[in-house]
């Protein structure tokens, strides 16, 4: 298994907060090396208003 991080996006204004989206990929491989699949995940990291 391995995983980076595939794109950081610029800084958003969001109704929750201002952040950016972060995206990172994971590749699981099976004892030989072959690729099983891959998992794109992405989230929003944000300071909330105040």
């Amino acid at each position: 298994m391995t995983t980076v991080y595939e794109d950081v996006s610029e800084e958003k204004k969001t109704a929750l907060g201002t952040g950016f989206f972060l995206t990172w990929v994971t590749t699981y491989v099976d004892q030989h090396g072959e690729v099983l699949g891959r998992q794109r995940f992405r989230v929003l990291r944000f300071r909330p208003q105040r």
